[in-house]
């Protein structure tokens, strides 16, 4: 085995603070954390894996800020196999600002794959409870529940240009003053065999599941929905479409059941991709 491709599976020191054994782990390289609690906050600036034990092994926390931040400088960036917790109560963030995403904000120009990552109990953030992205977001096997944001997206909040795709994972029990589960207005939102369910805010009367709207910077979202479980809700509405200038959010259903209680704007509706899916 080459030097070089031993250089990439190197695995840092598991001493000193999160931050110090990130700033050890090269570009490229993993990053392996054994089991057990981890204190942030961490940013990181170049292309790292983080791999842990497993979500219930290894733990992230951190009761400050937010738990990882991911520069635009960062690159592509893989947490894999741990759960992420950020303050559980309302903070703020660098001088005095408001507090986006609980455990991991994600800035435009970075990516990040998460793989097996439960995100878990942050309730400190004003907005995106658990996840605030203005860059791309690839998960795999995510479970967000639990989590707390003042203004909106209790679970997620996605805006600017933010590409956000999820596989086989599930958004539970989250909760905020505005929407309480998912807040997007980026750019294109990919849900495949995602469960949506039980938003636990009884203020927000609209968008309880999943609320789209339009960014100021760019043109209407594109929003694809395959094989996608959305819980009713009791009170309001489940799914909350804005109106669009320029044009219409546009939602394709695959194998997804639009629900009834859906809030659109008059004489929108959804593109049904096949038979099985239904208004």
């Amino acid at each position: 085995m080459s030097s070089i491709v031993l250089a990439l599976l190197i695995t840092a020191s598991p001493t000193g603070s999160l931050q110090a054994q990130v700033d050890a782990t090269p570009p490229g390289g993993t990053l392996l954390l054994p089991p057990g609690e981890h204190s942030g906050p961490v940013v990181l600036r170049r292309p790292i894996h983080i791999k842990g034990s497993g979500l219930e092994h290894t733990k992230l926390v951190d009761d400050v800020g937010t738990l990882i931040v991911v520069t635009g400088k960062a690159g592509k960036v893989t947490l894999e196999g741990l759960s992420m917790r950020g303050p559980e109560k309302l903070a703020m963030g660098n001088g005095g600002t408001f507090l986006y995403g609980g455990a991991l904000r994600i800035e435009a120009g970075a990516e990040v794959a998460a793989i097996d990552v439960l995100f878990k109990g942050s309730r400190g953030a004003q907005i995106g409870g658990a996840i605030s992205v203005r860059g791309t977001l690839r998960g795999e096997r995510v479970r967000i529940e639990g989590n707390y944001a003042l203004f909106g997206g209790g679970a997620l909040d996605a805006s600017e240009d933010a590409i956000v795709e999820l596989v086989d994972s599930t958004i539970v029990g989250n909760s905020s003053e505005g929407p309480p589960q998912i807040a997007f207005s980026g750019r294109t939102l990919i849900l495949r065999r995602v469960v949506i369910r039980d938003p636990k805010s009884a203020v927000w009367p609209f968008g309880r599941q999943l609320s789209v709207s339009t960014s100021p910077r760019g043109g209407p979202p594109q929003v694809l929905l395959e094989a996608v479980t959305i819980g009713e809700v009791t009170t309001g509405s489940s799914v909350e479409i804005g109106k669009a200038e320029g044009g219409s959010v546009s939602v394709t259903l695959i194998d997804t059941e639009w629900p009834k209680s859906a809030k659109v704007p008059e004489g929108w509706a959804p593109i049904i991709a096949n038979r099985s899916a239904e208004r």
